[in-house]
Formats: structure tokens, sequence, C-alpha cells
């Protein structure tokens, strides 16, 4: 994700605060990348995105080296839930895993499956079976 901003911009300066929270909060995501160009200091950057107005962000997934607009809400949370669903990570805002990060559907199904037909040969097993999604 990337920031185009102008230095004298009121918007640009208001979005500074929570862009940097959200650059703080994947710093340790090497495929989810958060980043920021003064558009003043590089104009050929804002003139190859179309850039219009200010601030505008843009989203790079891999491979797509055109961007795409980013156009949800501009607060903390909105930016995490977009990154999280689009780089496949799981952050919170404060930067730390989410309850589904490293989980793989897949493998949980799986292990589900096991455990109830492994639970279903204990008939007199006294403990109770607890099935928890990671």
């Amino acid at each position: 994700m990337c920031l185009l901003f102008i230095k004298g911009c009121g918007h640009c300066k208001a979005l500074a605060p929570t862009y940097e929270k959200l650059g703080t909060a994947f710093r340790n995501e090497k495929d989810c990348v958060i980043a920021r160009i003064d558009a003043d200091g590089h104009k050929d950057v804002g003139t190859k995105y179309g850039v219009t107005g200010f601030p505008t962000i843009k989203f790079f997934p891999k491979g797509n080296k055109e961007g795409e607009d980013y156009n949800a809400g501009r607060d903390l949370s909105h930016f995490i839930t977009f990154l999280n669903e689009r780089c496949g990570t799981d952050r919170t805002e404060d930067g730390a895993l989410g309850p589904n990060a490293g989980t793989d559907e897949k493998f949980n199904d799986l292990a589900r499956k096991f455990l109830e037909e492994e639970a279903s040969g204990w008939k007199q097993c006294p403990f109770e079976i607890y099935l928890k999604t990671w």
C-alpha cells in the first residue's frame, strides 16, 4: 500500500498519524509493504499513477505494477481489515498477530474431523473434548 501525499495538504497531515500506525502494525509482514511518497518531490510518480488529488492511496498486489485505487475508509481499522484480506495476514491494530494468524482452514477441518472420530470411540472417557479453532 502506498500513500502519495504533498507536504502542504491538510488532509495528508491529518492522515499521517494513522498511516504511521498502519506501518508499525505491518512492519513484520515481509509481503505487505506500507510506503509513502512525497508527490511534490516525485511528480513523475504522481503523473504515472494518475494522481489528481491528495492524499491518494494505491494498493499494489503482487504482480500488479499499475496498482489499484484504495477507496475504503481511512481509519486504522479499515486499513487493517483491507490489508489482512488482500495480503492474507491477520494483524491487529497494535501489530500483534490476530487469532487466525498462521492457521490453515484445511488443516483445521482435518484436525476437527480426526478429533471427532477419536472422541466417538471413547465411550467411557471421563474428559470432555474441546475443539478450538486457533
